[in-house]
C-alpha cells in the first residue's frame, strides 16, 4: 500500500498526465544537454587518465626490460668471476704442490751435498 506522503503518480495510480508545457520541455532539454555535457567531460577525463596510465605502464615495462638486461649482464659477470676464481684456485693448488715437491727435492739433496763439503 502507498504511504500517504506519496503522490498518486509515484504510487502508480492511472491518473492521466497532462502534456508537458513548452517550458517543461525546454527545461528537460536543458537538463539532458547538461547531463550529456557532463558525461562527455567525464569520458574525456577518463580517456586522459587511461592515456596517462598506459604511458606509465610503458615506462615501467622499459625500466623492467632494462633491469632484466642489467641482471643478465651481472649474472654473466658473476659466472665469469666464478670461473676466474676456480682457475686461480687450481693454479694456487698446483703452485702449492710444486712448492712441496721442490722442498722435498731440496731435503733429499741435503745429505748428498753434505758429503761433498768443500774444504
Amino acid at each position: 500500500r502507498c504511504q500517504s506522503s506519496m503522490s498518486s503518480e509515484v504510487c502508480g495510480d492511472p491518473t492521466p498526465r497532462p502534456d508537458p508545457s513548452q517550458e517543461q520541455v525546454d527545461a528537460f532539454d536543458g537538463l539532458r544537454h547538461d547531463l550529456c555535457k557532463s558525461m562527455t567531460t567525464a569520458s574525456a577525463l577518463i580517456d586522459e587518465q587511461l592515456n596517462d596510465t598506459c604511458a606509465y605502464i610503458s615506462t615501467i615495462r622499459r625500466e623492467w626490460k632494462q633491469l632484466c638486461s642489467e641482471r643478465k649482464q651481472v649474472e654473466a659477470q658473476r659466472r665469469s668471476v666464478h670461473a676466474q676464481h676456480a682457475a686461480l684456485q687450481l693454479k694456487y693448488e698446483d703452485a702449492c704442490q710444486l712448492r712441496k715437491e721442490l722442498e722435498a727435492q731440496k731435503r733429499s739433496l741435503r745429505p748428498t751435498r753434505d758429503m761433498f763439503t768443500c774444504w
